[in-house]
């Protein structure tokens, strides 16, 4: 039995897999499990010649030689709808206690900035979680807005001129700047796609926008494309540093996951690779970096569930650990790959 029967058993066992032929795995992008699968090799006395089975205990009259483990691994994505290009802006906590985060903030934006191609018609602004700030603080230079042309000078010295005001609450901050600051208006555009990017050490505190799917609903009425980073406090059984539950960012990483979004520990010394995985959200898909090295014979494609063929529409590059797609997913298309690789 090869790694592809492997594949398909254990991922119909587990990820709901309808005969290897549709896969209903609801996740969001980049969304992942695991399950170990053992396999028994019959005794044969030869090192090296060995029959497998999946049986997840040892068949009658054979031996167990070693227990291989394999885990079966989802990589997904969405491809994004077509735009004309991106409004990016960042909402960040100017509390007190965000001021170790200062170095983070302004390399994350400075990552963001260079995952983000140049072909990408995009502008970024960067305002205050204080929501009576945000609907009044303006950058001074001209014209208000980074583009793909600016620094991270550029980006300090926004930051530093939005990063006053106490308040959480973002999600009010962003119906605050885009309902009352004449500033948005100037610069924001009707036919791009939107990215949001939350940035706070504590839980979300708004009056007005009190739940995620409430600005999920706001926001997609500003724009219907919309793309959401969440870099804040993960529950304390999974941060890095966050002892406190109640400095969780739940609305925060509720509403990026509504959307198939990023959600980043603030507690991480390096947010580059997250930050650059939530600009990616805009991009064309042409290729998914794996996780783990596959066994090349089990992988598996699905664009919405339709299992699509190797060499016509996909191929495997073992250099890069990467699946090309030769035949570009359509606009919305929710991608799977599947694999078996050894533990």
């Amino acid at each position: 039995m090869n790694l592809r029967h492997i594949l398909c058993l254990a991922m119909a066992a587990t990820l709901t897999l309808t005969g290897c032929l549709s896969l209903d795995y609801n996740a969001n992008s980049n969304d992942v499990r695991v399950v170990e699968v053992p396999v028994y090799i019959e005794d044969t006395g030869h090192a090296h010649e060995h029959d497998t089975a999946v049986d997840t205990s040892p068949p009658e009259d054979t031996a167990i030689e070693e227990e291989v483990l394999y885990a079966v691994w989802v990589d997904s994505a969405d491809q994004p709808m077509a735009f004309n290009g991106v409004d990016i802006i960042w909402i960040i906590d100017s509390s007190g206690s965000m001021g170790s985060y200062q170095t983070q903030v302004e390399l994350g934006i400075e990552a963001m900035m260079n995952a983000l191609p140049i072909d990408v018609d995009w502008r970024l602004v960067i305002i205050s979680a204080d929501p009576e700030v945000a609907a009044q603080n303006e950058w001074s230079t001209f014209p208000g807005y980074l583009t793909p042309f600016d620094t991270l000078a550029d980006a300090q010295d926004m930051f530093n001129e939005s990063n006053v005001g106490s308040d959480e609450e973002g999600f009010d901050a962003f119906k605050y700047y885009v309902e009352q600051n004449p500033h948005a208006s100037q610069w924001m555009r009707d036919d791009t796609a939107l990215l949001v990017v939350f940035v706070s050490d504590e839980a979300e505190q708004s009056d007005d926008i009190r739940t995620a799917d409430e600005f999920v609903t706001y926001a997609q009425g500003v724009r219907n494309d919309l793309f959401i980073a969440s870099i804040v406090n993960l529950n304390p059984a999974m941060s890095l540093c966050n002892s406190n539950a109640s400095n969780e960012g739940e609305e925060y990483i509720d509403a990026a996951n509504l959307v198939g979004g990023t959600v980043i520990d603030i507690c991480e010394e390096d947010w580059s690779a997250g930050v650059q995985d939530a600009a990616s959200q805009v991009e064309v898909l042409e290729f998914i970096d794996l996780t783990y090295v596959p066994d090349p014979a089990s992988i598996i494609v699905y664009y919405d569930a339709v299992e699509v063929t190797e060499g016509g529409e996909w191929e495997y590059d073992a250099s890069l650990n990467r699946v090309n797609f030769l035949v570009l997913p359509g606009e919305g298309v929710h991608v799977e790959i599947g694999y078996v690789y050894a533990i």
